[in-house]
């Protein structure tokens, strides 16, 4: 008898757990669908993509690369890298000390890459569609996406170049001071 009774709440354990599942799950996604909401809802005013606000970089010496391409020189000397309020990888934030290095001024269009892999008869990168609208995405003035790490490091060879660490990136978006880097490109 004790066996039967343990085979029933057994039994009755994983049904409660299911129902409550389901029950999370139904309202996880009614709060994700009220988010949708609130976010369409919210107008922003920002610049189409394809518009960039010019930067003056007069005030540092660039270079032209293989490819065309303009270039400026970060200037050596230390920099704060990582953060202490960022995720866990990102601690603990540190002094970094780097010689001076070349970083493109501007990111790789979709027209540039579409122009090197037309030069080198190597495969379009694959790029993931969510949107319904692919043309939101698309544009030859647009940064090119998709595109692996090896993809990005053959580019940078064949621009007479190479891909920056992981440092170096950090301080060219960061610069001396403390700003927040979000995204990557090459």
């Amino acid at each position: 008898m004790e066996n039967r009774s343990v085979l029933i709440g057994s039994i009755v354990f994983v049904f409660a757990s299911f129902i409550f599942m389901i029950a999370a799950l139904v309202y996880e996604s009614y709060k994700s669908k009220q988010m949708r909401q609130l976010a369409a809802s919210i107008k922003t005013e920002s610049p189409a993509p394809s518009q960039t606000v010019a930067r003056d970089f007069s005030m540092f010496k660039t270079l032209v690369g293989d490819d065309g391409r303009e270039m400026v020189l970060i200037a050596d000397g230390p920099f704060t890298m990582g953060s202490n309020d960022g995720d866990p990888d990102e601690m603990p934030e540190h002094q970094v000390f780097l010689r001076a290095y070349y970083v493109d001024k501007k990111e790789v269009t979709q027209a540039e890459y579409e122009r090197y892999v037309k030069m080198t008869k190597r495969g379009k990168a694959f790029v993931p569609v969510f949107e319904d609208d692919i043309s939101k995405i698309q544009g030859a003035d647009l940064p090119a996406m998709g595109m692996s790490w090896t993809d990005a490091e053959a580019y940078c060879k064949w621009a007479g170049k190479r891909l920056p660490t992981e440092a170096e990136w950090e301080k060219a978006a960061r610069g001396e001071t403390k700003r927040k880097c979000v995204g990557r490109s090459i």
